[in-house]
């Protein structure tokens, strides 16, 4: 990959359009989207962008315990307004009840995974 190509890709993952990333680097717009469009680039931005993610998620799952902790703290804090408290629990229950469903969704999905390779 070229030095022009390596950039537009950076520039594209920190701002999220291949237009703003043309502006940055300075590259012509149409210049810009024929990079884009190569099957290589778009390989390269796919693997990047899931690196980003996923290094995003894992950030991100170190601190839901304190940011429970937290919510969890505030709910019983007896100085806290009612709104406040009541604010704290109802995004406790929300957010543990997405957490079962996609547990059990993906759960699901394993088990039919499973055995759709028994029956190939």
């Amino acid at each position: 990959m070229t030095q022009k190509r390596a950039l537009l890709l950076q520039a594209m993952l920190l701002h999220g359009s291949v237009k703003k990333a043309a502006d940055v680097c300075n590259i012509n717009l149409h210049t810009a989207y024929k990079y884009a469009n190569e099957p290589e680039f778009k390989k390269e931005y796919q693997a990047k962008l899931r690196e980003a993610i996923d290094e995003a998620l894992s950030y991100l799952k170190t601190r839901i315990l304190a940011a429970s902790e937290k919510a969890y703290s505030l709910m019983n804090n007896r100085k806290c307004s009612h709104r406040t408290q009541l604010e704290a629990a109802r995004l406790l229950l929300e957010y543990a009840t997405k957490a079962i469903e996609t547990t059990e969704i993906l759960q699901r999905l394993e088990a039919l995974e499973a055995k759709t390779l028994e029956k190939s």
